[in-house]
């Protein structure tokens, strides 16, 4: 009688040794992310009327968007109330309620009520601030999602099965 040895072909990835452990996340990050990663940002910004409409996370990150379906303040408010106060939105809308805090009606509306020159300014400060802010954290988002750690997790989560040399099956 024969005992036939059975050989494991398929590992998880707690199972395979470090250099295939090394080509697994390698072969992951390779992959690259395929997904809209970005929508959960958006809908950040959405809820306190900002609207991001582009961005770019190389070099010196940066956005493009508008305040939507409601005022500077508005918007500014929600932020305070939303964002922990560490958060650079945060920041840029107090310090924008700082500024708005100072000035009169008159320096903010003309007589026919159209903003003066310089609370336009004020506003484009503040958008310009949370635009940038969130650029930044897009930004973070992605180098995370680009991260060795992040690959680990994403493949632990979903359980993949990988042959001895860390390729997916």
């Amino acid at each position: 009688m024969t005992t036939q040895i059975e050989e494991k072909t398929e590992f998880k990835f707690g199972e395979l040794g470090e250099s295939a452990k090394q080509h697994a996340i390698e072969k992951w990050q390779e992959g690259g992310i395929d997904y809209d990663w970005w929508d959960s940002t958006y809908e950040d910004a959405a809820q306190v009327g900002l609207t991001i409409n582009e961005f770019d996370t190389q070099y010196r990150p940066w956005a493009k968007g508008e305040i939507s379906n409601m005022t500077y303040e508005q918007s500014a408010r929600l932020v305070m109330e939303t964002h922990g106060k560490d958060c650079d939105t945060h920041k840029a809308a107090l310090a924008f309620m700082c500024h708005v805090a100072l000035m009169d009606e008159g320096a903010k509306h003309d007589e026919d009520g159209e903003q003066t020159e310089a609370f336009a300014e004020l506003c484009e400060t503040y958008l310009k601030s949370i635009l940038d802010a969130y650029a930044r954290m897009l930004k973070d988002d992605l180098e995370y999602l680009e991260s060795e750690q992040a690959a680990v997790m994403s493949i632990k989560a979903n359980d993949y099965d990988f042959d001895e040399d860390g390729n997916m099956i």
